[in-house]
């Protein structure tokens, strides 16, 4: 059904559970000094929140780029960064009651001295595992990071990280085909001087890099934002 969410800020990223009847939304709060990060939930378009969040792990700029749905254990799956003592960004992903917003852990990871952000995040039902994509500053610019996390608290699976190019290249989205163990990646490289899509098929179990092809449509920055499959038809 038809939705809107009653906040005068910034909103993206929306995940709904028809079963569970509620809606969750990520958006952005901006108080007088800095930017921090929230979730609401919804019950409908009528309804008062179910319940709602704020994490604000540091004291400069705080953002969530990714949400995942375990719909069987109402557990929410996020992904942002958040402000390090260097003045960089760390990678941080939390995992909440989909009902409340409590708190159930918060891990994070600082691979570089610079800038590092995940953009993307997904939960596997039959693994009981999440996924996380985006990018860190390990070379000095962006390079694609791909993490595997054990949902139940956060452990670290493996991460690979790929650098096409000497200029700044990042992961933006993932989808998942559980059913041949291989997710596909998609967002930019700078192999052809500016930006340009990238797409890139892994396997689940180590992130092995199966194929990876790139596409320059113009003389200007090209991103690839978002992806989908067709398991049935074979196509992206």
């Amino acid at each position: 059904g038809n939705f809107r969410v009653r906040v005068m800020t910034l909103v993206s990223n929306i995940a709904r559970d028809a079963s569970l009847d509620y809606l969750a939304a990520k958006v952005y709060y901006t108080p007088s000094h800095f930017e921090q990060s929230g979730y609401r939930w919804f019950k409908n378009t009528d309804s008062p929140d179910l319940a709602s969040a704020v994490s604000n792990p540091s004291t400069s700029t705080d953002a969530i780029f990714g949400m995942g749905l375990d719909k069987g254990d109402e557990i929410l799956y996020l992904a942002g960064d958040e402000a390090t003592a260097t003045s960089g960004d760390a990678w941080r992903i939390e995992r909440r009651n989909a009902r409340t917003g409590e708190l159930t852990y918060a891990v994070t990871a600082d691979p570089s001295s610079g800038n590092d952000g995940p953009r993307d995040l997904g939960f596997q039902d039959s693994e009981n595992r999440i996924y996380i994509v985006g990018f860190d500053g390990a070379p000095g610019d962006r390079e694609w990071r791909i993490e595997k996390r054990k949902a139940r608290n956060g452990g670290l699976g493996w991460a690979v990280v790929k650098t096409p190019s000497a200029g700044a290249d990042q992961a933006n989205a993932r989808a998942i085909d559980s059913t041949s163990s291989f997710m596909y990646l998609v967002g930019t490289d700078s192999t052809s001087g500016d930006g340009g899509w990238r797409i890139e098929k892994r396997n689940l179990s180590d992130g092995a890099l199966v194929y990876a092809t790139s596409t320059n449509f113009s003389t200007s920055s090209d991103a690839a934002e978002d992806i989908s499959i067709d398991r049935d038809g074979g196509h992206m």
